[in-house]
């Protein structure tokens, strides 16, 4: 049985205190992201998939489903040491996905704050990353969730799957996005899905299709590979002392070594997939 108190990653504090993520890279670098659960059928086919695929992802989740589990909702507190005890890392998506730029001083208290407790009454953690609603922040929020000890993550690939209900259109926009960030030479970076939507569910393993069809060509043309990471602090860069809240992360460029050698891996498991 894979519930209970999370032991993974989300437990970490050295996710906090990192500068405001956004995911540009000029790497094949990939790490999926899922806003506004738990949902208590459509993240566990999220998770499903995922193991399947041995990927891991991060949760941003919205804390008010934990304070009112009840009715078809019940669950979601198992739904959520589910998602840690598969090794998934969860982060804050507030309490109640309220827009955070438009608060005061005590209500951003409390849809911070409220998120940690509910979310450490049911894992055993707080988070240490949060994804502000809509990427919407400014300097006095920056300055409280610094305070709070978080690293704020935003993204650079977005699905737009909160506009339709066609998986099609989401697996498209994915697809167009990725290949205009290939001509730009920034091909990778932070992509935000949601578990709670059936589109999703239906067009995340299409997603992940294109990325792997796009990684055998990329192997036969001797190029960098596309490289889906497991943990979040790739993108995470820690924030000296001094420096501004409000600063974005500068762009993630690997040590050869390590690129190497994730490379590497990711080569292996292409070359497995596409009989080369």
């Amino acid at each position: 049985d894979r519930r209970g108190v999370a032991r993974g990653p989300d437990q970490r504090p050295d996710l906090g205190g990192g500068y405001v993520v956004t995911g540009g890279t000029p790497h094949r670098l990939v790490l999926f992201t899922f806003d506004d659960g738990p949902h208590p059928v459509h993240t566990r086919q999220i998770l499903d998939e995922l193991d399947r695929r041995a990927m891991h992802a991060v949760f941003f989740v919205v804390a008010r489903r934990l304070a009112h589990a009840t009715g078809a909702f019940a669950e979601v507190d198992d739904i959520l040491r589910d998602i840690a005890g598969r090794g998934h890392v969860i982060g804050s998506h507030t309490r109640d996905h309220e827009i955070l730029t438009r608060l005061s001083p005590h209500e951003l208290e409390t849809q911070v704050v409220g998120a940690e407790e509910l979310i450490a009454g049911a894992i055993g953690a707080r988070p240490w990353l949060l994804r502000p609603p809509g990427g919407m922040h400014d300097e006095a929020v920056d300055g409280y969730l610094a305070e709070r000890g978080y690293s704020e993550v935003l993204w650079t690939v977005a699905t737009e799957d909160w506009l339709t209900t066609d998986p099609d259109v989401v697996v498209a926009n994915f697809r167009r996005i990725m290949v205009n960030r290939e001509r730009h030479g920034t091909p990778g970076g932070v992509v935000v899905l949601h578990d709670t939507h059936p589109w999703t569910v239906a067009a995340f393993p299409r997603i992940v299709d294109w990325i792997e069809a796009r990684n055998c060509e990329l192997l036969e043309g001797g190029e960098e590979l596309y490289d889906v990471v497991d943990d979040p602090r790739i993108f995470v860069v820690p924030r000296p002392a001094g420096v501004s809240p409000s600063a974005r992360s500068p762009s993630i460029v690997l040590a050869p070594d390590v690129l190497a050698e994730r490379q590497a891996r990711a080569r292996t498991r292409a070359e497995a997939r596409c009989g080369l």
